[in-house]
């Protein structure tokens, strides 16, 4: 077995690279990126059901490669087999490989098992040359080995920074722009955020939060105190944090329309979902930018993010708070609860949907105020066989959390 550090080395490039189309195109993107010669030829292998990704994916890998050492300008097929029909797979693909000037490569991450088998024997048996590869996505390594599985393997991730926007189209998911297509590729979505909502205000309420005393004095202050939203906190015991930092908002003189229009409302009634559950997602977002300031690996961090899902009926797609590193992607989910059963709810949420976003590259880590984190992370991640994909954040996470995202993000492969 060779490694190869950091680097693509041109005999693993493909003349013809035969890619098949599951129902995550993220791999398929990567392998053509990488292993794909410029100018040259992908196949797109799909089923009636994946014709629309393969759709998407050709449709992204006709826009200018992410780098210069990134293959581009491919010219781009598309081959319908039956999934259920070993001999109409077997054959297509056969044909598809045999009588090619130049490498054939076949790249088998994508698509279900039985098009990865007869795919893998077809090639085998047409071409006199060919190159297997598979992209690994808990360990961010890039197979390739040939008919006689020599292997080389080597990192992927550092070759390809792949942009949010870039990932999202591929998986189908819109900005909420009518006018938006597939096509339409330079239309940014303007709902999604960048800045932090008054992060200052977050971080008191972070900090009350962060003890079980800052809890019972909020629990009892938004019960008792706040008049259905229509009161601010003051001279309030153990509320001291948030009111001062109210203070600082409002230039010493806070009032609930003051506070309400700095938190984008016209009434101190309008902004309850803030101080519910809103702040702890600024927050969130806030200690995100603090953990990736000055990384390389990192770029596109959004909070808020929202998207319709085209192939499910322009279903609404929300997420709260998301990051690239490379081409994967990172999505925190906020709750402010500190209920276990909620808790799961809300992670095994976040956990489908960051999937459905990043494929199985993303991970999650779900930002919470339960005391008990990491017993909550070891049972989910054996719910959902999800070791190392998740992270629970907790209630003794709140004030180091910056610290604990970098550290997380350190720790990943």
């Amino acid at each position: 077995m060779t490694t190869v550090p950091n680097s693509v080395p041109d005999e693993v490039r493909c003349d013809h690279l035969i890619l098949l189309v599951g129902g995550n195109p993220l791999p398929n993107y990567v392998a053509a990126r990488i292993l794909g010669k410029q100018g040259g030829t992908v196949h797109l292998v799909h089923t009636q059901k994946t014709y629309r990704i393969a759709q998407r994916l050709a449709g992204q890998l006709k826009r200018p490669p992410e780098n210069s050492q990134l293959a581009g300008e491919f010219k781009i097929t598309f081959v319908q087999v039956s999934e259920d029909n070993p001999s109409d797979i077997f054959d297509k693909v056969k044909a598809l490989a045999g009588q090619r000037d130049g490498r054939v490569g076949l790249n088998y991450t994508g698509g279900n098992r039985p098009m990865s088998v007869h795919a893998y024997s077809a090639v085998a048996a047409a071409s006199r040359d060919p190159l297997f590869s598979y992209l690994d996505a808990g360990r961010l390594e890039m197979l390739v080995h040939d008919a006689n599985r020599t292997l080389r393997r080597f990192r992927a991730d550092p070759l390809l920074n792949m942009s949010l926007e870039t990932l999202l189209r591929l998986q189908g998911l819109v900005n909420n722009n009518k006018n938006d297509s597939n096509n339409n590729v330079n239309n940014q979505s303007n709902t999604s955020g960048t800045t932090p909502l008054q992060p200052k205000l977050a971080a008191a309420l972070a900090d009350l939060h962060s003890t079980d005393k800052g809890l019972s004095d909020w629990e009892d202050w938004r019960k008792n105190g706040s008049d259905g939203w229509t009161k601010l906190p003051k001279n309030q015991p153990g509320l001291e944090k948030v009111e001062k930092a109210l203070e600082e908002l409002c230039n010493g003189d806070p009032t609930p329309d003051k506070v309400a229009q700095l938190l984008g409302h016209s009434e101190l009634r309008s902004t309850a979902k803030w101080w519910t559950s809103e702040w702890l997602e600024n927050y969130t977002f806030d200690k995100l930018l603090s953990a990736i300031d000055g990384r390389d690996d990192t770029h596109d961090a959004q909070m808020g993010l929202r998207r319709k899902r085209i192939d499910h009926g322009n279903r609404d797609f929300e997420l709260d708070v998301v990051v690239m590193r490379r081409y994967q992607l990172f999505v925190f989910s906020c709750i402010v609860s500190n209920d276990a059963q909620a808790c799961k709810r809300h992670l095994t949420e976040a956990y489908v949907r960051a999937r459905q976003a990043g494929g199985d590259e993303a991970r999650v880590g779900l930002v919470c105020v339960y005391k008990y984190p990491e017993a909550l992370q070891e049972e989910i991640a054996s719910d959902l066989d999800a070791a190392g994909k998740i992270r629970v954040f907790g209630q003794k996470h709140l004030i180091p959390l910056a610290e604990r995202i970098k550290e997380w993000l350190d720790n990943q492969p």
